[in-house]
């Protein structure tokens, strides 16, 4: 479960960012992902991009393997993204995501 999410953490995070700078660009967790990247880099000029860069270079240094080492594929993630648009976890995500976002997400992962 723990790797699961840690391989996902990034292009969620990007899909996330990109999805509030959108469709809701004063939300207030875009302030919330420059204050994680500050906290994560010790930057105060982080940028929340800056924080994907580092959870991604955790993710490597780490040695998460990508979603594909467990068999998913890109012809899964339609349905999988259908059963993760159901999940109780979404309710907590900052923005909801479209169908074609959470296969997006889902096939960065792969990778």
């Amino acid at each position: 479960h723990g790797a699961v999410c840690a391989a996902l953490l990034p292009h969620v995070m990007e899909a996330n960012i990109r999805a509030l700078r959108e469709r809701e660009p004063e939300h207030p967790s875009l302030e919330r992902y420059r204050t994680v990247a500050r906290l994560l880099t010790g930057d105060e000029a982080a940028t929340a991009e800056d924080g994907i860069e580092w959870v991604c270079a955790a993710v490597r240094k780490l040695r998460i393997p990508p979603l594909g080492a467990y068999g998913l594929t890109p012809d899964d993630a339609g349905a999988v993204a259908e059963k993760a648009a159901r999940a109780s976890s979404m309710k907590g995500n900052p923005i909801v995501f479209t169908q074609a976002e959470l296969s997006a997400i889902l096939e960065a992962a792969m990778q």
